[in-house]
């Protein structure tokens, strides 16, 4: 069966609030672009199958050597 996919996806991302709005700014070398989340989730809303993770990268300390 043929399927399509609509993804959107962030990288290195801060997560604020502006009023209601929720904004995700992506942090670049380069640059920083902002988005608003809101408008992100709301073109999946009353859409079945909806697929959502959310997550952080960090750095885990490496073990000391005695």
């Amino acid at each position: 069966m043929a399927k399509t996919v609509k993804k959107v996806s962030f990288s290195k991302g801060l997560i604020s609030r502006e009023g209601s709005e929720l904004m995700i700014t992506e942090i670049g070398k380069d640059d920083t672009k902002t988005y608003n989340l809101n408008k992100v989730i709301d073109e999946f809303v009353g859409q079945e199958g909806v697929s959502l993770t959310i997550s952080i990268d960090d750095d885990i300390p490496a073990e000391e050597d005695d």
